[in-house]
């Protein structure tokens, strides 16, 4: 409820997955190992919430109440994604969590956000010449390239993957692109 909640109020992925990270809820993998439900150990997962998990949730009817069976379907041997028109909606078949207008609300906020994202001009692909070369020294993870728009200009800059996914398991370590390049040479 609570995760829909924030949704219908505008928050992102990120901001929702930090969020659980910080009240300490459980990720589901987590959740189903204290109940001792989790089939393998290496379905665990790190402990933190992810926005990975968090769309999978938001996208969810069944929280509704509904249960949706037919996303996907068996094409030569590989199970491949279906279309609407192959959904079968079985309704009110178990008590809903959210209402299906909040569902639809949150349904609709997060198209329109990503039709604007798509309406954005993205930055031309440039090679990224340390991927999986630089890692953070605090907690190994590597760091990502990102571009920060301010001052007018534009900075490149690699910083750390656990700080930019909001999981709170790591600081804000960045380094300029240009910094780094000057050392290694």
């Amino acid at each position: 409820r609570q995760i829909f909640q924030w949704a219908s109020e505008g928050a992102g992925l990120n901001t929702i997955a930090g969020r659980l990270n910080d009240a300490g809820y459980l990720p589901p993998s987590h959740y189903k190992n204290t109940q001792g439900i989790l089939t393998h150990e290496n379905l665990m997962g790190n402990g933190n919430w992810n926005t990975r998990t968090v769309a999978r949730i938001l996208h969810a009817q069944v929280y509704t109440g509904d249960l949706v069976q037919g996303r996907t379907k068996i094409v030569d041997h590989q199970q491949v994604q279906a279309g609407d028109d192959n959904l079968i909606v079985a309704r009110h078949t178990h008590e809903p969590i959210i209402s299906h207008a909040v569902f639809e609300a949150v349904q609709d906020y997060r198209k329109q956000v990503c039709e604007q994202s798509k309406a954005v001009p993205k930055k031309p692909y440039t090679p990224n010449i340390f991927k999986g070369k630089v890692f953070c020294a605090d907690c190994g993870s590597k760091l990502h390239f990102a571009t920060c728009k301010s001052f007018g200009g534009s900075q490149d800059h690699y910083r750390c993957a656990k700080y930019k996914s909001n999981t709170g398991s790591c600081t804000a370590h960045f380094i300029r692109e240009e910094v780094l390049k000057q050392i290694v040479w």
